[in-house]
């Protein structure tokens, strides 16, 4: 998972922490604030900028990884 600066994404995806890669990035031009990358680099969800991500992004991660 690729996550610009926030936070509250991070810490939903620490609880995925050990099927999920948790890595931060800045750029001057990002097209969103979080992209959950799968190992054949195809994008399996994104967040645009400043999009209230969370429910989406524990939705995608439990499809993906299912349960805790």
């Amino acid at each position: 998972m690729h996550t610009a600066d926030r936070p509250d994404l991070r810490q939903i995806a620490r609880d995925w922490r050990h099927p999920v890669e948790i890595r931060t990035a800045k750029t001057d031009h990002r097209p969103a604030d979080a992209l959950l990358i799968r190992p054949d680099a195809h994008i399996a969800w994104a967040a645009t900028i400043d999009e209230p991500a969370a429910p989406a992004l524990r939705e995608a991660l439990f499809g993906w990884f299912g349960t805790l």
